[in-house]
């Protein structure tokens, strides 16, 4: 029997007269900066919870508006076009809390969010480790990346894949995945593609701060587009 989400998420236009992204990933280059903008803020995202953690809402914002502006703006998209373009047919946003044990299943401060069409199919999928689980030491932090893309094997083919940690962001897990996606080529660093899911994987960095002034609680650090030119 199929496990049901613990949150659900509904992601919906606001206004379908006005600037989509369905429109910007048709003809990406016509729009300027401030139109995506103006795309990436005419989406509505509602829980069917009240009880749903500020940190699973900042990560599915992030993704669904933060990262497709931000990809357009540094031509980033050019490198992940799947993933980028997959943003804009999400509908919903399914959460599952990650429940670990062989024989008695126990829940543990990990969630997974799987971005699904209108067909309920899942077209991307992210994770987010909580600052809880800060304490766990470093080896154990990195096996969160790996039985993270155990599980997304197990989901199925996705378009691209996220995974949010506690700033500062654990070297561990940063370092395997460069290596697991050739990052060390000047190329291969922007596609961040997993030969072995068919996939990117982008990693982000979560702190404890809401969406005010200009403290991001989410910023991505993998691929680094702050140090490196985009080819």
């Amino acid at each position: 029997m199929p496990r049901k989400p613990n949150f659900t998420l509904d992601v919906k236009i606001v206004n379908q007269e006005a600037f989509t992204h369905d429109l910007v990933i048709r003809q990406p280059r016509i729009f300027k900066p401030q139109d995506v903008l103006i795309a990436s803020s005419n989406i509505s995202i509602t829980a069917n919870s009240g009880n749903l953690p500020q940190a699973i809402f900042n990560l599915a914002k992030y993704i669904i508006s933060d990262y497709f502006y931000f990809a357009h703006r540094t031509g980033l998209y050019n490198r992940q076009r799947m993933l980028w373009e997959s943003l804009a047919k999400i509908s919903s946003i399914e959460i599952f809390q990650v429940e670990e044990g062989l024989f008695k299943k126990k829940a543990v401060p990990i969630f997974d969010l799987l971005f699904c069409d209108y067909k309920k199919k899942a077209l991307i999928m992210a994770t987010l480790v909580e600052k809880d689980i800060e304490a766990i030491n470093g080896q154990n932090l990195l096996s969160c990346i790996m039985n993270f893309l155990i599980r997304v094997r197990n989901q199925g083919k996705v378009n691209g894949l996220f995974a949010a940690f506690p700033h500062p962001f654990p070297s561990d897990v940063y370092n395997y995945v460069l290596k697991a996606t050739n990052g060390a080529d000047p190329v291969a660093h922007f596609e961040a593609f997993l030969p072995n899911i068919g996939a990117p994987l982008n990693l982000l960095s979560m702190t404890d701060q809401l969406y005010v002034g200009e403290s991001e609680p989410v910023s991505l650090v993998y691929p680094d587009l702050s140090k490196r030119k985009l080819l």
